[in-house]
């Protein structure tokens, strides 16, 4: 009984082991595609072509903000996104909790920063704003588009980034 509950226990890491190799490659088949725009310019390269770059969703204008409450650094919210008219997703509203969607819409989990009140806009932070391995050639002044691709369950891969 034991030699079969230590063979359960085996397979059942192995399976573990296998969806987390895979996990990126099945988001990139069968994700929804997100396109984003950064700002510009891009900041900085970094060793291994490595960038950092602000999206144009990082900062939410309050009229879209459905949060009343005042939120701690680093907090848990949620943007909802649509795609413009071409094709670009832009930030339609940002709740507290995981919200109901519209067609064509798609929510980010995002954690808070801060608020600009001079502004009026809310910066969030998304996980994606490194991106790797990026061609060294590419324009820093340039805007980009970053294709997304997003997993049901909220996981996040960029798939493609072009130039504007």
């Amino acid at each position: 009984m034991k030699r079969l509950i230590f063979i359960f226990l085996l397979i059942v890491q192995a399976a573990i082991i296998l969806l987390v190799a895979f996990q990126y490659e099945w988001i990139k088949d069968n994700g929804k595609p997100i396109f984003l725009e950064t700002k510009t310019p891009i900041t900085t390269y970094h060793a291994n072509n490595d960038v950092y770059v602000e999206y144009e969703i990082n900062y939410l204008p309050a009229e879209i903000w459905e949060i009343d409450e005042e939120l701690d650094y680093q907090e848990k919210v949620f943007v909802v996104l649509a795609p413009d008219d071409t094709g670009v997703h832009r930030a339609v509203r940002v709740t507290k909790e995981r919200p109901e969607l519209r067609a064509e819409e798609v929510s980010l989990p995002a954690t808070y920063s801060y608020v600009d009140s001079i502004k009026d806009e809310y910066r969030v932070d998304y996980g994606i704003e490194k991106i790797s391995q990026v061609d060294p050639g590419k324009d820093k002044h340039r805007r980009w588009l970053i294709t997304l691709k997003v997993a049901p369950w909220g996981q996040k891969a960029i798939t493609e980034v072009a130039e504007l």
